[in-house]
């Protein structure tokens, strides 16, 4: 296995409900789940994303743990949105997951709801660190949406991982140089959205009214994909992976083919510098209705 590769976590959203705008197959069974779950382990996928709100899929990790306790998986769950922090509340919810999980350690548990940045305070570093001992978690982290978040978790300094949204539409982090400062305070950068919930491989045709915007970045997008012989899916993937402050991207998938997919995608060759610089200078601009899919209108 390539190092590249090591850098692909398998998203489990899509093993717990149905999700995406580009989804066509719907959620896996039961047993296609653990074909998946399968799969990724034994191509060397070592980190399963998971969280209480995606349907059944902490359920569905915990069955194929029972079978596959591998030490070595790195299991990452999230903290549902809470009125307060309510520290009994949070306790509450990484118990529940350990027990769907079936497991004591948990690489990392992240608070799902960026909305916590606003309460948080720098003091509360020390029940942050509290929690991580009590509950066996290696890391503590945040899930988030936007730059002006990531600069609040910078200036926090009370995470030691972040899930962040980005691919070759929305590249506001690395525009704002914000990837190599939460590189610089040690805060692991996992990257989500990477096909942006699959709107890069739509047709014109195929756009909803509110995504007709889109069109123009699509189509440069195809030009750049065509010329390079690469498809769409490859270079979008690559543009992530091959961003050196990157340490783990969450792609999901609803099918073991999706998968296979994927990590076919993992072991291809480096972009060129020249072809990162392209996507980041044509693509700097794209306005946020496009990029953010919460602004998304049917």
């Amino acid at each position: 296995m390539n190092h590249t590769q090591k850098k692909l976590a398998l998203g489990t959203v899509q093993l717990g409900q149905v999700y995406g705008i580009a989804n066509r197959i719907g959620q896996p069974d039961k047993q296609k789940a653990a074909e998946i779950l399968n799969y990724a382990v034994k191509h060397g996928i070592m980190t399963f994303d998971t969280a209480p709100g995606y349907g059944q899929s902490e359920e569905i990790i915990g069955s194929f743990l029972k079978e596959e306790m591998d030490e070595s998986l790195n299991i990452i769950t999230k903290i549902p949105s809470m009125n307060e922090n309510n520290i009994e509340e949070i306790e509450k919810s990484i118990k529940a997951s350990q027990n769907k999980l079936g497991i004591e350690k948990l690489y990392g548990v992240l608070f799902h709801d960026a909305n916590v940045l606003e309460k948080l305070t720098n003091k509360d570093r020390e029940w942050i660190e509290n929690l991580k001992e009590k509950y066996h978690i290696n890391k503590m982290g945040i899930s988030i949406y936007s730059p002006e978040q990531v600069k609040r978790v910078i200036e926090l300094g009370i995470f030691d991982i972040i899930q962040v949204p980005m691919n070759v539409f929305d590249l506001r982090l690395i525009n704002e140089g914000l990837l190599q400062e939460l590189s610089n305070n040690k805060i692991e950068i996992h990257v989500r959205s990477v096909y942006l919930q699959g709107l890069l491989f739509l047709e014109e045709q195929e756009l909803p009214n509110s995504l007709k915007a889109a069109s123009p970045y699509l189509l440069k997008l195809k030009k750049i994909a065509a010329r390079e012989k690469l498809k769409i899916s490859e270079l979008a993937f690559l543009f992530i992976r091959d961003n050196s402050y990157v340490d783990k991207m969450i792609v999901g998938c609803e099918s073991l083919d999706q998968l296979r997919e994927n990590i076919r995608i993992s072991e291809l060759p480096t972009l060129s510098s020249s072809i990162m610089d392209e996507i980041n200078i044509s693509f700097r601009d794209i306005p946020e209705n496009i990029i953010n899919p919460s602004k998304w209108r049917d």
